[in-house]
């Protein structure tokens, strides 16, 4: 196991980041949106993210929306969704996983809907900085169809003919139920249409693993106005343009 950061190297880190930072250059109210006001516990899950995907610096610019000699896009991993009932899927997940209250509050939503039949579906892992961003987007920058459609042609060699989109609801607690082998700290948020819980808010699924092999689905508040980690690593479905 490695060495825990001692008091001196937090220090270190805390005091570069007060000194080299161009606070001029940041927007007060967003600092005390997206910074001051989150809760200890986030604030130290984003924190730490972005130390571990190297720290990248947060700009003003604009999306650079494609991108030139850079490696291709392909699929991460096929899951089954559809063929289950609402209320049979979340006893499935629920007899196997860790289900967090407000993620099956919305289950239970009339806007989470499954498919009749099964199908197989697509997927792919990326992060905002995969997109080209080099600021945190907002969830209706990042989730925008439109957007997507866009970024997805204009990459279109990258992707071989496929393009990226959200996934539905229903695939959250399919990927959940069916990626049983996640490595151990990981976590993935599932790119989908938002689905407002009990108490209004709009939310998204995620689906994680604890450093003790504990494997969850739970749900986030995703404002339209929230920003995103530019290494957040976020599951969009891959889906074959077929020519009619």
């Amino acid at each position: 196991m490695d060495k825990a950061v001692t008091r001196g190297q937090a220090l270190e880190v805390i005091g570069r980041l007060t000194t080299d930072t161009k606070w001029e250059y940041l927007d007060g109210a967003q600092l005390q949106r997206e910074v001051i006001n989150l809760s200890r516990v986030e604030f130290a899950r984003r924190f730490l993210s972005w130390l571990q995907n190297g720290a990248p610096v947060v700009g003003t610019q604009q999306t650079s929306l494609a991108g030139d000699s850079q490696p291709a896009l392909t699929k991460w991993r096929t899951f089954l969704i559809g063929g289950v009932a609402k209320k049979a899927l979340l006893q499935r997940v629920k007899a196997g996983f860790e289900v967090g209250s407000y993620a099956e509050d919305i289950m239970k939503k009339s806007a989470f809907t499954t498919l009749d039949k099964e199908e197989a579906i697509d997927t792919i892992v990326l992060t905002p900085a995969d997109f080209g961003y080099t600021w945190m987007p907002t969830t209706t920058e990042l989730f925008d169809p439109t957007r997507l459609r866009e970024w997805s042609m204009q990459n279109a060699e990258r992707l071989d003919g496929h393009v990226i989109e959200l996934l539905p609801a229903e695939a959250g607690p399919h990927i959940r139920d069916q990626y049983r082998d996640q490595p151990n700290g990981e976590v993935l948020w599932i790119a989908m249409e938002r689905i407002g819980g009990s108490d209004g808010r709009p939310s998204v699924f995620y689906v994680g693993r604890d450093d003790h092999g504990e494997q969850w689905l739970r749900t986030d508040w995703a404002r339209p106005d929230g920003q995103w980690l530019l290494g957040d690593r976020i599951v969009f479905r891959l889906r074959k343009v077929t020519k009619d």
